[in-house]
């Protein structure tokens, strides 16, 4: 990650009181629901049961078509 990205990053977290991680995960999950074309891949393609449960859960995938 560019430093001053990450610099930016960690100011933020501090400002709202949480983690670089929670940061990071809550701005991902707002792009991969705003992306037509990840949301148009991912059902098509859609991921298995098994990776999910490695990954995540199926409520996961199911919410971040939403």
């Amino acid at each position: 990650m560019e430093e001053t990205i990450d610099a930016r990053l960690h100011k933020y977290a501090e400002l709202i009181d949480s983690s670089d991680s929670y940061v990071v995960s809550e701005a991902l999950k707002l792009l991969f629901r705003k992306d037509d074309e990840l949301r148009a891949s991912l059902e098509e393609h859609p991921p298995s049961s098994d990776q999910w449960r490695h990954q995540g859960t199926l409520a996961s995938y199911t919410a971040m078509l939403q």
